[in-house]
């Protein structure tokens, strides 16, 4: 009985203090590059933008990103847990390319409206992380880029 109680409590802890929870995507700006990375938000920088759920829909934590003429994922990355990459890219105007080879998006459902009216991007770059079976929204994900001249999506299953 005291085994039972002891592991009870020990998952209710670890529930409560969110050793479940999706781990935290944010970026820091360097001049016009954005650099990606995955974290656990008890301990952000203090110049991070957080990519979160806000009023229940996923957005950045400020406008600076949306500055951004190339984007890239820090290793960190391979470990995001998150299940939406809703409008993670969405209304970036200035960006030209992004480099996803370390977003891991194997628990990923929802995808859409990713890059929509990124109208300057030229290129993407998937890597072997973009595993997406479990995605089931992937509407409007590249809405209005225009000025993509070649996509590789091999790595989607």
């Amino acid at each position: 009985m005291r085994k039972k109680l002891l592991l009870l409590t020990t998952l209710i802890f670890t529930a409560v203090s969110g050793a479940w929870a999706e781990n935290v995507l944010y970026g820091i700006m360097n001049g016009t590059q954005l650099t990606l990375y995955c974290g656990d938000n008890k301990e952000l920088p203090e110049d991070a933008i957080e990519y979160s759920k806000r009023w229940g829909n996923y957005s950045w934590s400020s406008y600076e990103v949306e500055y951004a003429t190339s984007i890239v994922t820090d290793a960190s990355c391979s470990n995001y847990n998150g299940t939406s990459t809703y409008r993670m890219f969405s209304d970036f105007s200035s960006v030209t390319s992004i480099d996803l080879r370390n977003l891991n998006t194997s628990n990923i459902t929802n995808m859409s409206c990713m890059f929509a009216s990124c109208y300057e991007l030229t290129n993407i770059t998937f890597g072997s992380h973009s595993n997406t079976s479990n995605v089931t929204d992937m509407s409007y994900m590249f809405y209005g880029c225009s000025g993509l001249t070649s996509l590789n999506l091999s790595n989607f299953n």
